[in-house]
């Protein structure tokens, strides 16, 4: 089986498995991140607000995933993800999609859901990243729905897309621009003038999201202006991203209070999680280096 960037999971048939079958199963490893272990055999039900609702079941190191309503209605995929708990009851989830990556942060506690999706240039009306929320309908209840069904072959997408949208009044997917939230107003308000910096493998990285740009520094590489994206999760818990991958983008969670930040890497070829120390939460002038 082809996985995604040559990941270490193991084959399995685990896509066919039935709800009762996903819920007893435990996998003898551990390939998924941090939290993968406290949502390993549950049920997730969400639905984003004028994009999609979606059936969810995390087992065997992956997520099954089936459309209930709007552009991936009827839609089933299994995908290899990382997971990271931000804090109690707060998740960041990763998985790569052909043409880019999902990153969403669930808020179990708020019953609330976020996502920063990539899918290849000119996502969310020639945006980088369309940033979409919505609310968690349920969490491991016997209400939740286990997303029974084949995977959907790749050349049946479009046309699903297609019909979905005429069937759900919704405009074509590139086309659309979602307005934002009170969640990316206060992210950038409460981020201005603040840095984030923290030290990675390749050296200390500061993050400044300023209005309507991101401002990035690796060690000595210089920085780097971006389009921001910034939602704030809960107090103290934002969620950044950037376009410095042009394929996948970058994408962090910043737990202010930990001080860590989560981030679903490439590390040797695969996607990994990585968890940082954060040197410094403040004034950029305090910051900055």
């Amino acid at each position: 089986m082809e996985t995604a960037l040559g990941s270490s999971v193991p084959e399995s048939n685990s896509a066919s498995w039935d709800r009762g079958t996903a819920a007893a199963a435990v996998s003898p490893h551990n390939y998924s991140g941090s939290g993968y272990r406290k949502l390993e055999g549950k049920v997730i039900n969400y639905a984003y607000d004028n994009f999609s609702g979606f059936q969810v079941a995390i087992f065997d190191n992956r997520i099954k995933w089936k459309g209930f309503q709007g552009y991936f209605h009827g839609v089933v995929s299994q995908v290899d993800p990382q997971i990271s708990e931000i804090r109690d009851g707060i998740y960041f989830m990763s998985w790569l999609i052909p043409d880019g990556g999902d990153n969403v942060v669930v808020n179990l506690n708020a019953m609330r859901v976020s996502a920063h999706l990539r899918s290849g240039d000119g996502a969310g009306g020639g945006a980088d990243f369309a940033v979409i929320h919505g609310e968690v309908l349920c969490f491991d209840e016997p209400a939740c729905t286990f997303p029974d069904g084949d995977p959907t072959l790749r050349l049946a997408l479009m046309p699903m897309f297609i019909k979905n949208s005429l069937e759900f009044g919704l405009q074509p997917m590139p086309e659309v621009v979602w307005p934002d939230t009170s969640a990316e107003v206060d992210a950038r308000a409460e981020l201005a003038g603040q840095t984030v910096a923290y030290e990675t493998p390749n050296g200390l990285v500061e993050v400044a999201v300023d209005g309507e740009q991101t401002h990035v520094s690796l060690g000595d590489a210089g920085r780097q202006s971006f389009k921001s994206y910034a939602t704030k999760i809960d107090e103290g818990i934002y969620f950044i991203s950037w376009l410095g991958d042009e394929k996948y983008g970058d994408h962090i969670v910043v737990n202010q209070s930990e001080m860590k930040v989560y981030d679903h890497v490439f590390l040797e070829n695969e996607r990994q999680e990585a968890v940082y120390r954060v040197t410094c939460f403040g004034w950029n002038d305090a910051c900055q280096q």
